[in-house]
């Protein structure tokens, strides 16, 4: 996808010469001003895509949508450049990112993420954290390139926006490199042992409890209108119950729709949770990049 307005100020090479210089503290006149101008060209870009999304149909992710965009600070982007030596600037892939929070279901987020891989000019495929969560974290990414400037897109359900902000929130009181399965920091007098227990049950969390939720919620939606309606019969004769484990005699219809209840209030109380623990932990950056 080209953009006549955006391009980078230097080349490829010169750009990673700039990182590896930043990276070791070595900057030299005028290292400073090409990566702000560096860093501007990125936003432009994500910018641009935000415009883009701004204008996609998501009517059918029923509400809750919210499209934010997001180029990476300065400080975190030499703390990343400096944990991986390796990394070289312009192959860093969510410098600039931007977001799309809704309330997915995990079919709808897996046809939404498809379906801008098929409209973006996207690097190789969808980035999977639903199956393969990294440090708990769990969302959709891919990966798209303006004028050769490449931006993340980020899908997330309301249920992992929430608890990646929690993460990040964490992760910027006990380190940031607990969001790559690194032990957190801690002081001579912190509990280290309780430190590293809120990391793994935040893990936990995310893994088992929202993962298993968002599952029913999923297996649900297309219940949902039929209940609404008591069009259920057609559907339910078709189930083996006994396979399914329900008690012969069971008020089918009225056990489908407890099940959708407790569901539903199941994700009411992990968004109530989730918010609670983000005040307490109140971190004061806003950035929120996500794993």
């Amino acid at each position: 996808m080209e953009h006549p307005g955006i391009k980078l100020p230097a080349s490829r090479s010169q750009l990673a010469r700039l990182g590896e210089r930043l990276a070791r503290d070595e900057e030299r006149s005028g290292d400073l001003d090409l990566y702000e101008e560096t860093l501007d060209a990125y936003d432009q870009a994500q910018v641009f895509v935000k415009e883009i999304l701004d204008n996609t149909d998501w009517s059918a992710a029923v509400g809750g949508l919210a499209v934010t965009g997001r180029t990476k600070s300065i400080d975190t982007l030499l703390q990343k450049l400096q944990r991986t030596p390796g990394l070289r600037l312009p192959y860093i892939h969510d410098i600039a990112g931007v977001r799309v929070v809704a309330d997915f279901t995990l079919t709808t987020q897996g046809v939404f993420a498809r379906g801008l891989c098929g409209s973006f000019d996207v690097e190789d495929k969808l980035i999977d954290r639903i199956r393969s969560p990294q440090s708990g974290y769990r969302a959709l990414h891919l990966v798209t390139f303006v004028s050769g400037i490449p931006v993340e897109i980020q899908l997330r359900t309301r249920l992992q926006s929430l608890w990646a902000d929690v993460f990040e929130r964490l992760a910027d009181s006990v380190g940031r490199q607990i969001r790559y399965g690194e032990p957190p920091d801690h002081d001579a007098d912190d509990d280290a042992d309780k430190t590293v227990e809120i990391v793994e049950g935040l893990e936990l969390l995310s893994t088992g409890v929202i993962a298993e939720v968002e599952k029913l919620d999923d297996q649900l939606a297309p219940l949902r209108p039929l209940l609404e309606q008591e069009r259920l019969g057609p559907l339910l004769e078709a189930v083996d119950f006994e396979d399914a484990g329900i008690p012969p005699g069971t008020d089918v219809l009225a056990w489908v729709a407890d099940l959708e209840l407790r569901a539903r209030e199941a994700k009411e109380e992990l968004e109530r949770q989730l918010l609670r623990v983000a005040e307490v932990l109140q971190r004061p950056s806003a950035e929120g990049e996500g794993a």
